[in-house]
């Protein structure tokens, strides 16, 4: 893996994570110094997430983590939902016996984990082999963008409900079962009550937001020294 690789690997991590927070701008040579990496591999990733939608450049004042919307999480569903569809298809049908075990063991890990941060690691280790499962690269450079900043979405908002994490986990082990099963309409129903769930969650988050500010218990940003909205 090169350096520009390596770079884009662990600013997808920070984002997808909170590290590198919703509204934060940095320069090139804050995240040079926080990567320890040069200017020349980091400006590459820079370049590829700025393709992807994930980061946004504002000119001088730096580069910023695009903050969450719910009208943006809305939009990249619609497109998941029909291309995740496709994914779990073609990975059903195209995945190989060493694939289905190596879909097997993280089944069995993917499943007592209860814990948010466990398990969001299992989940994108999860889509990374599904995706790559499919053999076809316009698929995975479409689709891993849209599961990132779904993942991402998903992690900031997932303490406003109880079982959140057993929910969509139990969306995922239906994918999984059927794609072990090599049953493509099974796979591609789960795909669909997934998204169905996912977007289900996200408008739950503006009823739930509505209902904060009604209360009057305000959210607070780290950064800011008024009452937000998360």
């Amino acid at each position: 893996m090169s350096k520009s690789d390596d770079a884009y690997q662990q600013l997808c991590r920070d984002i997808e994570f909170g590290d590198l927070a919703p509204g934060d701008l940095f320069t090139e040579a804050d995240l040079s110094e926080r990567l320890r990496i040069g200017r020349t591999p980091l400006r590459e990733a820079l370049q590829r997430l700025t393709r992807e939608h994930i980061i946004s450049v504002r000119g001088r004042a730096g580069i910023q983590i695009p903050p969450l919307s719910v009208d943006d999480q809305l939009g990249r569903l619609e497109v998941r939902r029909a291309l995740e569809c496709l994914t779990v298809a073609l990975s059903t049908e195209r995945a190989s016996v060493s694939d289905l075990r190596a879909l097997k063991d993280i089944e069995g890990a993917l499943k007592p984990a209860n814990e948010a941060h466990e398990y969001l690691e299992l989940l994108r280790k999860t889509q990374e082999l599904i995706l790559s499962y499919t053999g076809n690269a316009y698929l995975q450079e479409a689709m891993k963008p849209l599961l990132l900043l779904s993942r991402r979405f998903w992690r900031a908002h997932l303490d406003l409900f109880d079982e959140s994490v057993t929910l969509g986990k139990h969306h995922h082990l239906e994918i999984i079962k059927a794609i072990l099963r090599r049953d493509s309409t099974h796979a591609q129903q789960a795909a669909l009550g997934l998204n169905d769930y996912l977007i289900d969650f996200t408008l739950d988050v503006v009823k739930k937001q509505a209902s904060i500010v009604r209360n009057g218990e305000w959210l607070f940003s780290r950064h800011a020294d008024r009452p937000t909205i998360a």
